[in-house]
């Protein structure tokens, strides 16, 4: 326990790991360098920044705004987590201020990031009887039945407050990954998944936030603000188009945003390509498409949803000074601007987003 704790202390010194200084502190790519990049984490990252979310509110008034929480982990049994969460894992509910996941059932991961305390995180779960180790250099903690059952169900330990697998009566791996200025606990059910993440944090694999396409991505998602939520896609998970829709080249990642500007709240959809001339024609295909799209869930054009909804649709194709890739965009504004990514969240939920599907 005390060689665990000197190692944590010794990471939250020096700095441990140099890979968060370079991403000039934005949330969301402090959280992406600890994200393999693998096809199933490009098409399937969900971000939330709760801190920019909840703005400047205090006490009791930080809840209402995440009711327009819409990516990122889940959020089941907040009013419990609220009450338990701290003793469960050593984090008070409200010290989270981004979070996101990542893959598929059983082997998706979760990560929290904020100010966390070291000591407070290995307290709690040792006082559950979690085992601590290391991981590739990284504090691991582990619950009783080893670091390989953390899909084993015991209701005898059910802890709903828990958001690492405790309303499912379990006790997944927790890693804990100390950075400059903020901490990490990243969690999953399955060690094979941690134990890449943890890959990813000491260097000896890519993450996402090194793939030039995320780069471009992000950078364009944040409209020149904050990315305040996030979803990364691909085709194949959007969808078929509807026959007879406008050809749309052929686009490397989809990204879902909403970002805070100064002057107000808008939704995205950012198209990433090799070339300008792609982008281009990706722009206006996407307008045509736009315009002519019929929802398949409430059978009615796409535009009237918008319309209803004050949402205008602005269209736009440009170069990324900094990876030389192009993206297509389109960016949601309104009187309601919370409307815009919800709209666009329920549509790749409920398969609705066919006017970015391919051919």
């Amino acid at each position: 326990m005390r060689a665990v704790l000197r190692l944590l202390l010794l990471y939250l010194c020096l700095g441990a790991f140099a890979a968060s200084a370079q991403d000039d502190r934005v949330p969301i790519l402090v959280v992406l360098a600890s994200v393999p990049d693998t096809p199933e984490s490009r098409a399937t990252f969900s971000y939330a920044d709760y801190a920019a979310i909840m703005g400047e509110a205090e006490g009791d008034d930080r809840f209402p705004p995440l009711l327009q929480v819409y990516s990122g982990p889940s959020l089941a049994y907040a009013s419990l987590r609220l009450e338990e969460q701290e003793r469960l894992i050593g984090v008070p509910f409200f010290a989270i201020e981004q979070a996101a996941s990542w893959g598929l059932p059983p082997g998706m991961v979760t990560v929290f990031q904020g100010a966390f305390e070291a000591e407070a995180v290995q307290a709690a779960l040792e006082a559950r009887e979690f085992t601590t180790s290391e991981l590739n250099g990284l504090p691991l903690f582990c619950g009783a039945a080893g670091c390989d059952q953390g899909m084993r169900s015991n209701l005898e330990v059910r802890e709903p407050g828990d958001p690492f697998g405790g309303e499912l009566a379990r006790q997944q791996p927790v890693l804990f990954v100390p950075l400059e200025g903020v901490n990490q606990l990243l969690s999953s059910a399955l060690i094979e998944t941690v134990e890449l993440s943890s890959e990813v944090v000491a260097g000896e694999a890519l993450s996402l936030a090194d793939n030039p396409e995320v780069q471009a991505a992000v950078d364009a998602a944040a409209l020149g603000g904050l990315l305040r939520q996030a979803l990364f896609t691909d085709a194949e998970w959007i969808g078929p188009a509807p026959d007879g829709a406008k050809p749309l080249p052929p686009y490397r990642l989809a990204v879902l945003g909403e970002a805070q500007t100064e002057d107000r709240l808008s939704a995205s959809v950012t198209l990433v390509y090799e070339t300008l001339d792609e982008a281009e024609a990706a722009a206006a295909a996407l307008e045509t498409r736009l315009a002519s799209y019929e929802s398949v869930r409430v059978e009615r054009p796409y535009a009237d949803l918008l319309d209803e909804r004050g949402i205008v649709a602005t269209f736009s194709a440009v170069e990324d000074a900094e990876t030389g890739l192009a993206v297509a965009q389109v960016v949601f504004s309104g009187p309601d601007d919370a409307l815009g990514y919800r709209l666009l969240v329920q549509g790749l939920y409920n398969r609705d987003l066919g006017w970015l599907g391919m051919d």
